[in-house]
């Protein structure tokens, strides 16, 4: 009997894990002392409104309404955006889709016209998530991808990764599991590298479903474990019941009923504290679908009821149909064939009514998938004629690299042998001058000696002449005596 039991609420509670509220660091206390002193004017609507960020689960539409009101009262726009976002969170989580996306509308054409780039991204998150929890894939996928273009053109790392996140559980309802765990891993390394615990959590919860698709149910509650410790650390009531609810499904195929009901009862009693209806709802027929495996009637008859009463109260005709097929099997087995049958058409009424809607599904999912790969193809086709236009730069670069290698080796060999011939020309300059001082040198002496060689001759010839004068003279005087 346990392929009764809802996986679609697998892939809801992976979006509801992650809706978005901006988180401060102000605490409680100090807000509510400054509560207390303000007047009535902006400051106390934002005051309400950190206050409706910070508390608990249960008392986000107490502090948001209060805001909300004051909000319209001044005409605070920004306050009024804000402060209608977290009420329409709170419906959301209530399983009131309509009001929940009254609200966020509102929010986001404030922030559009404000142009208010911090508010437009988170609300469309917000958006989507409602939109996925009505079945409204095409509309969920094309809000959160246009959220992810805002994160990506701001280079908010954290956001991004949540986008990636949103986008893989619609890859998971789309049968893109390759895409799906590619999203998947991508978000958790960017919530790891900048310490993003929420984050982590969330990749790991997606990651868990994952491997439940494909059978490896060990590995899935591995990552459930790991992803209800970081909730339980930060205080994420939602996100530690939808890890409980997960384990439980996991279990469950392992055929270990009683772990299983012990974590579906976990998930119900967090879901029941914070009036989660949409929860609320699942885990009690889920729970119901245990009981009924085990043969004990009464119990799962009593969890089928209320499953079924509170259904029909909140409009989810999903479990409208899980829950009356197993009271119509629990009356049958009972003996009590009116009611059997009665809880038979019920869920043949609504099977029908789901299946045509299934059908419109299958149509929107199938027409997704075809543009998908449509612009997969697109996506492949010109990233090929960006890799060939890249080679080619790339082998242009490598030409003019290797051009540019021969052109210097030229002209390093040129510039050596001009250096190695000015080096033998300087030198040969040095020898040259070396021989010309030597000759000058030499010549000076040359000089020098010839200059004393003539002195020498002048000198002797002086005396010559003098000798000579003399003689002149004595002959001269001796023709005289005779």
């Amino acid at each position: 009997m346990v392929k009764w039991l809802n996986r679609y609420f697998v892939i809801v509670t992976v979006l509801s894990l992650t809706q978005f509220t901006l988180a401060q660091n102000k605490t409680i206390d100090s807000l509510l002392t400054l509560l207390k002193t303000v007047k009535e004017d902006t400051d106390k609507v934002n005051i309400l409104y950190q206050l409706s960020e910070q508390c608990q689960e249960e008392d986000i539409l107490k502090y948001a309404e209060e805001g909300l009101i004051l909000a319209k009262k001044l005409g605070f726009k920004r306050g009024i955006a804000n402060c209608s976002n977290n009420v329409g969170l709170t419906y959301h989580r209530k399983g009131e889709a309509e009001k929940a996306l009254q609200n966020y509308k509102v929010a986001l054409k404030i922030y559009e016209e404000l142009n208010f780039k911090d508010g437009i991204g988170p609300c469309l998150l917000n958006i989507g998530d409602t939109y996925s929890g009505q079945g409204q894939i095409e509309k969920a996928l094309d809000v959160y991808t246009l959220a992810l273009k805002i994160f990506e053109k701001n280079a908010n790392r954290y956001l991004i990764a949540m986008s990636l996140n949103k986008i893989t559980a619609i890859f998971n309802v789309l049968n893109q599991d390759a895409k799906s765990m590619e999203y998947c891993n991508t978000a958790l390394k960017i919530c790891e590298e900048i310490g993003n615990k929420n984050g982590i959590a969330t990749s790991l919860n997606n990651i868990g479903n994952l491997y439940v698709k494909l059978g490896k149910f060990l590995n899935a509650i591995e990552c459930f474990q790991r992803c209800l410790k970081i909730q339980n650390e930060i205080n994420d009531k939602i996100g530690a019941a939808t890890a409980y609810n997960n384990m439980a499904y996991a279990y469950s195929n392992l055929k270990q009923t009683e772990k299983a009901i012990g974590h579906f009862n976990s998930a119900l009693k967090i879901y029941t504290e914070m009036d989660f209806k949409h929860g609320m709802a699942y885990s009690l027929n889920n729970i119901g679908t245990m009981y009924l495996s085990l043969g004990e009637l009464e119990k799962a008859e009593a969890y089928g009821k209320q499953s079924l009463k509170l259904s029909q109260e909140y409009k989810f005709p999903e479990n409208i149909v899980h829950s009356s097929k197993i009271l119509s099997i629990i009356f049958k087995r009972k003996g009590d064939y009116k009611k059997s049958l009665e809880m038979f058409e019920l869920y043949k009424q609504m099977s029908d009514s789901i299946n045509n809607q299934q059908t419109q599904k299958a149509s929107v999912k199938k027409q997704m998938q075809y543009e998908f790969e449509k612009k997969e193809q697109q996506t492949q086709a010109e990233q090929e004629k960006k890799d060939l236009i890249a080679n080619e730069e790339l082998k242009q670069q490598k030409q003019q690299r290797n051009y540019f290698i021969i052109g210097f080796g030229l002209v390093l060999i040129l510039a050596l042998f001009i250096f190695r011939s000015y080096r033998q020309k300087h030198k040969a300059n040095e020898i040259i001058t070396a021989k010309k001082e030597q000759v000058e040198k030499q010549k000076e002496i040359i000089e020098v000696k010839q200059k004393e060689i003539l002195d020498s001759i002048h000198y002797a010839k002086r005396i010559q002449t003098a000798l000579i004068t003399s003689e002149k003279y004595i002959e001269k005087s001796l023709n005289k005596l005779l």
